[in-house]
């Protein structure tokens, strides 16, 4: 290999190894937020996974336990609803 190539062989590791941006945590910390969670989850899971940079793995696990919390909710909220709907109607 000459120098040149070796070189580019390091630049690569270098900038594998670099932090992956605030950007992107912040998009991922936004997936707890109700109703636009889930919008922001899909899209930090997205970036952690296209990204090779150190760090995206967390976005990517942030982004899924935003996204199952946002459906926990829904959940919760939904069975609270039906509830409410049967009392009523009884």
């Amino acid at each position: 290999m000459s120098k040149r190539e070796k070189k580019k062989i390091k630049q690569e590791e270098v900038l594998k190894k670099e932090p992956i941006g605030l950007v992107s945590n912040i998009i991922a910390w936004c997936s707890f937020i109700p109703f636009l969670g889930v919008f922001f989850a899909l899209i930090a899971i997205m970036l952690g996974l296209a990204s090779e940079k150190e760090g995206a793995n967390r976005v990517v696990k942030i982004g899924l336990i935003g996204f199952l919390y946002s459906l926990v909710v829904y959940g919760i909220f939904i069975y609270l609803a039906l509830q409410r709907e049967a009392v009523i109607i009884s």
